[in-house]
C-alpha cells in the first residue's frame, strides 16, 4: 500500500510539473523562473503568465473511544490514524484569471480526489468555476478541516448533506470574505467519496471478498440537479473561513445563508430541501462560531410537497491566549422528526507553534443518542501543514 501511494504521488507531482513546463517552454523561448513561498512553495514564469504552488497537509490524530459509559462494558475503542494526507496544487496558467486547484488525500489508507476546478474571473465581481469542490453549503464545512479551533467538525456537518460534488457555478471569491459574498452553482446531486456499486462474492475458504461487477458510484447514471445558493455579509475585513482569531483588533464579524434543493427530475418522490444560517464573530483574540440547520423530505406526488425531516444547531466559543493557546466549548444537536436526539459536548485545547499550519490540538467530547449513556472520545492531533 505505501508504495502505492507514493507512486500516485510521483504522478500527480510530474503530470502537473510536466505540464507546467511545458506551458512555459510553450509560451517563450527564453525565461526567467522565479521561485519562493507564499502559503506554499510556489514557481511562476517572469511574465506571471504561470503560476505553479505546491503545499501538503497532514494530520496524524491517535483516538480514544468509549461506548456506551465508563462502566457499561462497551467494546472501547483506540487507535493512532492520519485521516488527512493532503497534496495541494493550485496556481494559474496563460492568464491570471484563469486558475485552478488540485488537491487529492492519501489519508485513511486509499487515494481519492477532493478537489479539481478551473476558475475563471469574468470580472472583478463575477468568477465561474467548474468541476469538483465543496459546495456552497454551510460555513463549518466551506471553511479547511486544516483551519478548525477543535479537532474535526461538529455532527451536524455530515447530516445536511455539507459535501464536495461535481458541478458548475458562479460566485464572487466568496471564499476570501468579501463585503458581501454570493455563491450560486448546479451539482451533481452525489457525495464524491469514492465508493462501488456492484455484487460481491467472499471466498468461503479465506473469507477475503471480491467485487465481480460493479463500477465507481460518485457519478450518476442520470443527472438528479442540487441546486446551491450562498449569500453573506462581513463587516470590519474578517476572515470568514479560519477558526481562531489571529488577526485580533476590534469586533467584526460575518452572518450568511445556504439553501439547496435536490430536484430530482428522474426520481418523482426523493427530492428534499436544505437550508441554515451561520456566523462568525471575532473581537480582540475571543471568537465565536455557529449554524442552525433544517431539511425537508418529499412526502407527496409533487416537488413542493415536503415535510419536515430533521433540525439541527451547532454553536462554538474559544478564546485565543499570546496567539499560541486557545480553549474552545463546543454543543451540537441534531433533532429528527424520526428518531431520537443526538447531541454533543465537546472542550478543548489548541496549541499554535505556527498558527494554523504547525498546531497541536486535543479534545474532549460527550455524544450521546437519546436516553443512552454518552459515548466519550478523546482525541489528541498534530497537524504539519505548508
Amino acid at each position: 500500500m505505501n508504495q502505492v501511494l507514493i507512486h500516485q504521488i510521483l504522478i500527480s507531482c510530474s503530470f502537473v510539473l510536466g505540464f507546467s513546463g511545458q506551458a512555459l517552454a510553450g509560451s517563450h523561448e527564453t525565461t526567467r523562473v522565479h521561485a519562493g513561498y507564499e502559503k506554499g512553495f510556489f514557481v511562476q514564469d517572469e511574465d506571471g503568465d504561470f503560476r505553479l504552488g505546491i503545499g501538503t497537509r497532514v494530520q496524524s490524530r491517535f483516538t480514544y473511544k468509549g461506548v456506551g459509559g465508563i462502566d457499561a462494558g462497551g467494546a472501547d475503542e483506540s487507535q493512532f490514524s492520519i485521516p488527512r494526507a493532503r497534496l495541494i496544487i493550485t496556481g494559474h496558467a496563460f492568464d491570471p484569471n484563469l486558475t485552478f486547484k488540485f488537491q487529492t488525500d492519501y489519508g485513511k489508507g486509499f487515494l481519492s480526489l477532493k478537489d479539481f476546478f478551473v476558475n475563471y474571473a469574468l470580472s472583478s465581481g463575477v468568477q465561474l468555476r467548474v468541476g469538483q469542490w465543496k459546495r456552497p453549503f454551510s460555513r463549518q464545512q466551506i471553511n479547511s478541516s486544516g483551519k478548525l479551533a477543535l479537532v474535526d467538525r461538529s455532527i451536524t456537518n455530515n447530516q445536511f448533506r455539507a459535501e464536495r460534488d461535481i458541478g458548475i457555478g458562479f460566485h464572487n471569491n466568496y471564499e476570501k470574505s468579501p463585503v458581501f459574498e454570493w455563491a450560486v452553482g448546479i451539482f451533481n446531486g452525489v457525495s464524491v467519496k469514492p465508493s462501488v456499486s456492484g455484487s460481491v462474492s467472499t471466498d468461503p475458504g479465506t473469507g477475503e471478498g471480491s467485487i465481480t461487477t460493479g463500477r465507481l458510484s460518485n457519478v450518476p447514471d442520470q443527472l438528479s440537479p442540487l441546486v446551491v445558493a450562498r449569500v453573506g455579509y462581513n463587516y470590519g475585513g474578517i476572515k470568514g473561513y479560519s477558526e481562531g482569531d489571529f488577526q485580533g483588533g476590534g469586533f467584526r464579524f460575518s452572518v450568511g445563508a445556504s439553501v439547496m434543493a435536490d430536484l430530482q427530475l428522474f426520481d418523482d418522490s426523493s427530492s428534499g430541501t436544505y437550508a441554515q444560517l451561520d456566523y462568525v464573530v471575532k473581537v480582540y483574540g475571543f471568537s465565536t462560531t455557529g449554524g442552525v440547520y433544517v431539511s425537508t423530505l418529499q412526502d407527496g406526488e409533487g416537488l413542493a410537497d415536503q415535510s419536515l425531516s430533521k433540525t439541527g444547531f451547532h454553536i462554538q466559543a474559544g478564546y485565543l491566549i499570546g496567539k499560541r493557546y486557545q480553549p474552545v466549548l463546543r454543543f451540537a444537536k441534531i433533532m429528527p422528526e424520526a428518531g431520537e436526539d443526538t447531541q454533543e459536548i465537546a472542550a478543548g485545547l489548541s496549541m499554535y507553534f505556527f498558527k494554523h499550519n504547525v498546531k497541536w490540538q486535543t479534545d474532549f467530547a460527550l455524544l450521546q443518542t437519546g436516553e443512552a449513556d454518552a459515548d466519550q472520545v478523546v482525541r489528541s492531533q498534530l497537524q504539519f501543514y505548508f
